[in-house]
């Protein structure tokens, strides 16, 4: 049976414990690092995710690229100034630029708008971030279908009214 020891025991051996150094809970190679990017890039953002549980960090997928975008606080308010909104659902769809800048003697990737092109290429959203034109479509093809079934209801007297004339 094993020993029991007593809580003075627990504690001192917890105490000469050496800490273990944490590890990267995300490995970096999944994530976009300066070396990924030789030369500036056009892309547009395609989903916004968060991550994190104490200090909650936007993270950005780009259409054509597979490496996510950890933003920092000067990415985020990049993002928020390119979008026009902090709200994650605005920024997708922007297209931005991204490229490597030295600050501090440190490669950093910062987000900037693109140039000559328009930032958002989706103009107009619902709330719920799908798109109005899919809305509009559908609203105009039910309205053109509510017009046939009428036309073929009266059909007899559109008829009359139109001989009278």
């Amino acid at each position: 049976m094993p020993e029991i020891g007593s809580q003075t025991n627990r504690i001192n051996a917890e105490r000469q414990r050496q800490p273990v150094a944490d590890p990267d809970v995300v490995a970096t190679r999944y994530r976009l690092q300066p070396a990924d990017l030789p030369e500036p890039r056009q892309l547009v953002v395609r989903v916004v995710v968060g991550q994190g549980v104490e200090t909650f960090t936007p993270v950005l997928h780009f259409a054509g690229l597979a490496k996510p975008l950890v933003l920092d606080a000067a990415n985020a308010a990049a993002m928020a100034a390119v979008a026009g909104s902090p709200l994650f659902g605005d920024w997708v769809g922007c297209l931005v630029e991204l490229r490597v800048v030295t600050e501090a003697g440190i490669e950093r990737i910062r987000l900037v708008p693109a140039p000559s092109l328009p930032t958002r290429m989706i103009s107009v959203r619902l709330p719920n971030g799908r798109m109005t034109r899919g809305a509009l479509l559908l609203v105009a093809v039910l309205l053109l279908a509510l017009g046939a079934v009428y036309v073929v209801a009266h059909w007899t007297d559109l008829q009359v009214f139109f001989a009278r004339r």
